[in-house]
């Protein structure tokens, strides 16, 4: 990887090992999908609402739990003057309301799109946002070797504690997914 240029995330990746040997061309069923949303049904992983225990999404997605990532995203944004963040997955949006509306104060044009398997969390996230135009949320299968972003969202793709939920196919999908986009950084964490 020397000589590599650090600004290009998919040539990185690509060097080490051809995507196209790693993952198959099949994205997450529809009966793999729906278990996201049977965790949040069931509150498999803690808390019901907005305000408790990570919306649903466990403790560590708390606003408590989420202090370090949070610091990091607003610093990595305000330094860069970056206009935009995408978050796969989103989760039950508690911590990120709060980062998504600083952000929004410091850069006018700052925007916030949402990804999640979970249908349910993605409704849930659009009633809770409807009032505010620069708070998107978007349906999707991050393994799905189609799967695309709306241009304007070029900033930041984040992507926390999702690796550890998906096989290693899909896996290799999504960072295939997050090597496909045209952000300008990605930040991984798990």
């Amino acid at each position: 990887l020397v000589g590599m240029p650090l600004n290009k995330p998919a040539a990185v990746l690509r060097a080490l090992v051809p995507l196209s040997l790693l993952i198959s061309a099949h994205p997450m069923a529809a009966s793999e999908l729906s278990v996201f949303d049977n965790i949040y049904k069931t509150n498999k992983w803690g808390g019901t609402n907005i305000s408790n225990a990570g919306a649903g999404s466990g403790g560590g997605s708390s606003l408590q739990g989420s202090i370090g990532a949070s610091r990091i995203i607003y610093h990595v944004c305000v330094e860069r003057n970056l206009n935009s963040i995408v978050d796969a997955p989103c989760g039950g949006m508690e911590w990120q309301e709060s980062l998504a509306f600083q952000l929004r104060r410091i850069l006018p044009h700052f925007r916030y799109l949402g990804l999640d398997a979970a249908a349910s969390v993605i409704e849930r996230n659009q009633q809770h946002f409807q009032a505010n135009s620069h708070v998107a949320f978007l349906h999707a299968d991050l393994t799905s070797l189609t799967l695309s972003l709306p241009t304007q969202y070029d900033g930041l793709l984040f992507s926390r504690d999702s690796m550890m939920h998906n096989t290693l196919d899909g896996c290799w999908k999504m960072l295939n997914f997050f090597t496909r986009t045209h952000v300008k950084f990605v930040l991984l964490g798990s």
